[in-house]
Parts: C-alpha cells; structure tokens; sequence
C-alpha cells in the first residue's frame, strides 16, 4: 500500500513563552511501548502496559522496548495519532493524517481502532523524528526512532521509506525536558516581574503551625492555672494551722484534696459515764446540764444479782418512785445506766441522770 509522507518540518518556537506552551507540560509523558509478531508479521505500538502485556502474553507478540515518548491527552502543539488495524493482513497501521485515515477504512479494509498518542506535528522541544517505512509484501506498517535500524530494514528487509510520520520525545530527554521546562517558567516570570520576589504560600504553613500553636498556649494556661490553685491552697493550709497554734509549714502531699481534710470540724467529746463529772463551765453549754445519781435500794452485798452473758448489762427500767422523785425536783433529760461487780463478786448498778432543762425547782443534786 501506497501513502505520502504526513508531516512537515517547521522552524523553532520565537520565544520562551511560546515555546513553552507549544510543548506542554513534559511530565504527563509516556512510553511509546513496540513489539512485534513474526508469525503475523506485524508492527504492535501503544501506551497500554497493560494491553501490551495481553499481546506478548496471548497474542504471539514479542516486545522490542519504545519508540520514544509521547502524552496519552492533548497538550501544547501535540496532534491525535490515529491507528487502525487490517484484520485480514493483521496489520496495525498508523497516521496523523485524518485525510489519509479516511482513505484506507473506505479503500483498503482498515477499521479505526483509537488515538493511539498525541504527538508532535514539528519537531519541536527538542523532540526526534518518528520514522514510517512500509512492507507491501507482507503487509506490515514499521516505525521506529532509530536512523540506523531504518536503514538496515529499508536495504535488506524489503520495507520502503515513507517519510516522517510525526515528532516524539527522546528516551535520553525525557527527564531533561522537564528541566528545561521548569527554567523557561522561571525566565518567564523573572522577566514579567524583575526585581519583585516570587511571594510563596502561607496557608500550607498556618495549618501546620496553628494547632501547634494552639497546644501550646493551652499547655501554658494549664501550667499556670494548677500553679495558682496549689499557691491558694498552701495559703488556706497555713492560715488554718496558724489559727490552731500549730506550725505553719505545709508539706507538698498535703496540697493534695484528701478525705480527712485539716480544715475539717472538730468531732465533739463523748462524756465517759462513771468519770468525774467537770464543773458547769468545762461543759460550755447552755443551760448548764445537771447530773443527779439515784442509789438503789440495800447494800452493795445485798443487791439482787443478775446473770450476765457476755459483754450485756443486767435489764434495768426506772421505778416509778425513782421518777416521781426527779420529777418532784422539776428535773427532765436522760437516764444512764452504769454497771460492775463489787469486791464481794456481786453485780453493782448506779443510776446516772443527765438534765437537759430544769423548772426553776432546786438544781442542787448529788453526784454519783
């Protein structure tokens, strides 16, 4: 099959900026990835790994590396690179000529299958000629960056030269494009602004350091806010001590919140029965509680015995003479019972009571 050479050869972008712009972004480009089938004898390009791992894996196809870079979408100056396939001469053909394309579906049993890559129409950013050569006889399209492999297919292997058919980035530029690239935008901007810093983002850095900061601060009010509560606490403590005629010093456990507070009230004291009874100021109270003591009738040796298990004193309940007669003297309160045994081994009881008020009748009583 018959086909003119495509492309054309232009001169170089005038400026940086333009030149810049014609060749896109480098970074999105990709592998031209080839291979080959000898039983087919057929010319396999893509930039599907994983397509072309189907073919090498199923397909009877072995792969031969690249045939340089190019972009998957349309950047900069870049044009679609159209490819068809020939089922009955298994043939995988390519062009970016959509005139050329549309003559080889209608006359020569070619199906559009995709845009195989985007690439140069010119050589431009330092990009190299994709070569085209065509083999009639077995019905095979070949191409290939290598000047030298072009040759050698041309002079010994039947394929005719058809020209270049577009412009793709070299695997040795690859990465230096994009180096390129990035120089030309700084001129561009040097130039646009001279003498004018390039200002940089703050945001990235206020939500890193904000948070820290606020941990910070939060750390700080804490410090000094249990600084302050032990301080007032230390002078609570003191000042309570002092108040008692106890020495004013406060150790560092007692700061500490505890169940038995310094501060707390004082228990009252419990009056032992049977004990010297103090006079009426050691009391403090009003109005001044009386005790009377009501013997019992007989002697020590003759008082009626009781039997005692354990620790439990002998039943007692106060007679009504005994009652009468407290209540003859105007007094009122509470009756205590204390109990022992005498030198003889018999058991001793004497009556204790405690005024709460009096009707103005005699207070004097006797202790017992």
């Amino acid at each position: 099959m018959s086909t003119s050479q495509v492309c054309s050869t232009a001169s170089h972008a005038s400026s940086p900026l333009t030149q810049y712009k014609a060749c896109g972004n480098n970074t999105n480009a990709t592998l031209f990835l080839r291979a080959y089938s000898v039983n087919a004898t057929d010319h396999f390009y893509t930039t599907d790994h994983i397509e072309m791992e189907a073919e090498v894996d199923t397909g009877g196809y072995t792969s031969q590396g690249n045939a340089g870079w190019v972009f998957t979408t349309e950047v900069g100056a870049t044009i679609p690179l159209y490819r068809l396939y020939n089922l009955e001469h298994t043939d995988h053909f390519y062009t970016t000529n959509a005139t050329e394309m549309a003559t080889v579906v209608s006359q020569s049993g070619y199906v559009f299958q995709e845009i195989a890559a985007y690439v140069y129409a010119t050589q431009i950013c330092n990009s190299i000629p994709l070569y085209r050569l065509d083999n009639s006889l077995v019905t095979d399209h070949f191409y290939t960056i290598n000047a030298t492999e072009m040759n050698v297919a041309a002079t010994t292997e039947g394929y005719v030269e058809e020209g270049i058919q577009c412009y793709v980035l070299p695997n040795a530029l690859a990465e230096s494009t994009q180096t390129t690239a990035q120089t030309i935008t700084q001129t561009i901007t040097q130039t646009a602004t001279p003498g004018v810093p390039i200002p940089k983002s703050t945001v990235d850095v206020a939500i890193i350091v904000a948070p820290i900061a606020a941990v910070v601060v939060v750390s700080v009010l804490l410090v000094i806010f249990i600084y302050v509560w032990f301080r007032r606490r230390e002078r609570e403590i003191r000042a309570t001590l002092e108040a008692r005629g106890e020495d004013g010093s406060v150790s560092s456990a007692s700061l500490l919140p505890t169940s038995n507070l310094v501060d707390a009230e004082p228990q009252a004291e419990i009056l032992v029965v049977g004990a010297d009874v103090p006079g009426e100021s050691a009391l403090d109270v009003e109005p001044t509680p009386q005790v009377h003591s009501v013997e019992p009738e007989g002697d020590d040796d003759t008082h009626q015995s009781h039997s005692v298990s354990g620790s439990q004193p002998p039943p007692y309940s106060q007679s009504d003479e005994e009652h009468r007669s407290l209540d003859r003297q105007g007094i009122s309160g509470v009756c205590i019972l204390a109990w022992g045994r005498n030198e003889g081994g018999g058991e001793r009881r004497q009556t204790f009571w405690i005024a709460a008020e009096t009707t103005g009748k005699d207070k004097s009583s006797s202790v017992g």
